[in-house]
């Protein structure tokens, strides 16, 4: 349940491949069966080769013969949408109650995020409008349009920038959306 909360797909295979758990993230990947499927409980690339060196990753890491710069897999998308973006972490034994077990964090770039306006205003101390300004910046919306959507004019609209860039000690709007699309009110709380 809490791997559920996480933005990013979380599938736990077996040397063979075998999903053994996923959180829905994972689930919501794998049902659009772009890139990355579950075929009769096996996981799969998109292609044959795709399937290969997800298979040879998986091992390579549970036989501890993975360097930290080959953790990670690309998988190109038969839908032409950026590829999928994996990395391999290896569980540790006493996590793995039916032989070994590996975790792959698979991400979406084409995805869209969620930002929660709500854990915005508590981790950070912004009002309300604030923190619904900065949602939709994180969604990478641009300061003109956020004002558009949000029906308030550019003057209030960089009036809540400043107050945001403040109370985030970021001053930069590509800074500010970093730590909004990697920090915690990516978590999915009502999951």
């Amino acid at each position: 349940a809490a791997l559920d909360r996480l933005p990013m797909g979380v599938i736990m295979v077996d040397e063979d491949g075998v999903v053994i758990a996923r959180n829905r993230a994972a689930a919501t990947i794998l049902d659009q069966r772009d890139g990355l499927v579950e075929d009769q409980g096996v996981l799969q690339g998109g292609t044959h080769a795709q399937t290969l060196a997800l298979h040879r990753i998986v091992r390579a890491a549970l036989a501890d013969e993975i360097d930290e710069n080959d953790r990670s897999l690309t998988l190109n998308r038969p839908s032409g949408r950026r590829p999928l973006e994996l990395v391999v972490v290896p569980a540790e034994q006493e996590e793995a109650e039916d032989g070994q077990v590996v975790t792959l964090f698979v991400t979406d770039p084409a995805g869209e995020s969620e930002t929660d306006p709500r854990l915005l205003q508590r981790i950070y101390g912004l009002t309300r409008a604030e923190s619904n300004f900065a949602a939709l910046l994180a969604k990478g919306k641009k300061v003109e349009e956020v004002a558009e959507t949000l029906h308030i004019s550019l003057h209030t609209a960089r009036g809540h920038l400043k107050n945001i860039f403040a109370k985030t000690s970021t001053n930069r709007q590509a800074n500010l959306v970093r730590l909004l699309v990697t920090g915690p009110a990516q978590l999915r709380l009502g999951a």
